[in-house]
């Protein structure tokens, strides 16, 4: 199964229903999240731009960021930006953690992670248009507010 589907959470869905609802950049996307991720969001953005949100029991946020940081290097993307400061989780979800972004082929990719590892949550973000996927915390840090973090 190609990762990119796995990501979107369509592991199950046909060939047919895949192809038509994958934008033609999600093949470019580097890994699958972390082996025992928990899938708690996906969503498609502007720009087809594809988020999702995880939290993961076994691994803290510096080790997200690293599993990440060596997918995407195997995959060819290049390192924008990294460092700390974490998610939008940062109060009520998890605290500070770390972020990085990448690039390749025009294909923009963004994870932020928070936490601790009990759990540690964390963003991927992924699409043509870098603006978009700079952008995507905004997503959890709205999901935060609305759950009264």
């Amino acid at each position: 199964m190609n990762k990119a589907m796995t990501a979107l959470g369509l592991a199950g869905a046909s060939a047919a229903a895949i192809a038509m609802s994958t934008p033609a950049h999600a093949a470019a996307v580097p890994s699958d999240p972390p082996s025992g991720a928990k899938t708690l969001q996906t969503k498609t953005l502007a720009s087809n731009t594809n988020y999702a949100r995880y939290s993961i029991k076994s691994m803290t946020a510096k080790q997200v960021i690293a599993y990440y940081q060596q997918a995407l290097r195997a995959d060819g993307f290049r390192t924008v930006s990294e460092g700390g400061g974490g998610s939008g989780w940062s109060s009520g979800w998890g605290g500070g953690g770390g972020g990085l972004t990448a690039m390749h082929n025009g294909v923009y990719f963004s994870v932020n992670a928070g936490g601790n590892g009990k759990p540690t949550y964390f963003e991927v973000c992924y699409g043509p248009n870098s603006k978009v996927v700079d952008n995507c915390q905004n997503q959890s840090q709205n999901q935060s507010q609305s759950q009264g973090s």
